[in-house]
């Protein structure tokens, strides 16, 4: 519903100054992670310990009592649908964008789709993924 809204604003806008605004996006992002790959690979910044993570994650909200209605639990609702709304919100505007690059958003909301539905196995192959080492493929896919 976004994209529908929003999309076709996006060709009222000159193609320079959203490249321009994109790019500088992009290069300020960029530059962070660079910056994080750098320190972590010369030791000022501790390396990534994806376990670490996940259970300092999951102990950090104040969650409140379990709050059920409806037979639903509220706060754990709510954190999933952040997360997918992002990620949707994401993958639209990544197929809106190639698609009017194209000329061809039908073909596009088809790579969409795809995606979207491949997207649903990688819940297998993340103990397959979980073996690479994380830190060396972000530095080596750091920009350059």
């Amino acid at each position: 519903m976004v994209v529908a809204l929003f999309g076709p604003l996006l060709s009222l806008i000159p193609i320079d100054i959203l490249r321009l605004a994109v790019g500088a996006l992009l290069l300020v992002f960029g530059l962070q992670w660079l910056r994080k790959a750098i320190m972590r690979a010369s030791g000022y910044k501790a390396l990534h310990d994806e376990d670490l993570i996940y259970q300092t994650e999951v102990a950090k909200p104040a969650r409140p009592a379990r709050f059920v209605r409806a037979g639903m639990d509220w706060y754990a609702y709510t954190i999933a649908f952040k997360g997918v709304f992002l990620e949707g919100l994401e993958v639209a505007f990544i197929v809106l964008t190639f698609g009017t690059a194209q000329g061809n958003i039908p073909l596009a909301a088809l790579g969409a789709g795809i995606g979207s539905s491949s997207s649903l196995c990688r819940r297998g192959a993340h103990r397959r993924s979980a073996r690479f080492p994380r830190n060396t493929m972000k530095f080596a896919s750091a920009p350059s």
